[in-house]
């Protein structure tokens, strides 16, 4: 079976732009093509909660069998992006992302991300993911040692043992649903996946520009993905304009 390449587009939130660059790189790279439009299948919590959307890709990676590229739909792939990013890896065993605070942001934006998008969460995150699953439970220092982005992520050898870890996180953020009732802050659906990989000690870090977040719009544009968030693109709506518009396909 083929690697595949998957997105999370519930509430149609993925632009046409968006699904052409991830098609298109699916042909260069010899992929199939998964977008995951609704939540009737791919769920976390019963009936009367809710999650935010991207808790999704925890049951998606739970599943699948083949190794997979997944990447959220304010990202773009540039044509220039040629190989497959599975050719960069010889049978580990891991789920493979960049760090948050990207090298390019100032002192103090890498220092709001450690504190507003991971710090904050520990508590929740170190209270819940108590399950037999877990390798062990994670102090602060060792949850806040070098986390990762959830909007790029690759498995290039999918196993019972990453089936298991994405399980855990499930359960696990199935209580925070159930204790919080509603959970739409996707930095908490980020803090589970680093929590729970650095638990069961799979989790891993590929070049920045994997996934290079909050990239210029004009001028030399690295290669390699583009993800358009972070300090630069605050909003939902300037988000949307730029990935609708932006000329992926001569980079």
């Amino acid at each position: 079976m083929k690697p595949v390449l998957f997105t999370i587009n519930v509430g149609d939130v993925l632009s046409d732009n968006a699904r052409r660059s991830f098609l298109a790189a699916c042909n260069r790279w010899g992929f199939s093509y998964l977008e995951v439009t609704g939540s009737s299948r791919f769920h976390v919590v019963g009936a009367g909660k809710t999650a935010h959307p991207c808790f999704t890709k925890f049951e998606v990676f739970a599943e699948l069998q083949v190794p997979s590229f997944y990447v959220d739909a304010d990202v773009l792939i540039p044509a220039s992006f040629e190989s497959s990013p599975l050719e960069q890896f010889d049978g580990e065993v891991g789920v493979y992302g960049v760090l948050d605070a990207q090298s390019h942001y100032t002192e103090a934006q890498r220092n709001d991300i450690s504190v507003h998008v991971h710090e904050v969460h520990y508590d929740l995150v170190h209270q819940c993911m108590s399950g037999p699953g877990a390798d062990r439970r994670l102090s602060k220092a060792e949850y806040m040692r070098w986390p990762i982005n959830g909007g790029v992520l690759v498995c290039p050898s999918p196993s019972n043992r990453v089936s298991a870890v994405f399980r855990d996180m499930m359960s696990g953020a199935g209580k925070a649903i159930q204790q919080l009732g509603t959970v739409n802050n996707g930095h908490i659906e980020q803090a589970f996946l680093n929590y729970a990989l650095e638990s069961h000690g799979i989790r891993g870090t590929i070049p920045e520009c994997w996934n290079r977040i909050a990239p210029p719009t004009t001028g030399r544009v690295p290669r390699a993905c583009l993800h358009f968030t972070g300090p630069d693109y605050l909003t939902p709506e300037t988000r949307r304009q730029v990935v609708k518009s932006f000329d992926w396909a001569s980079l």
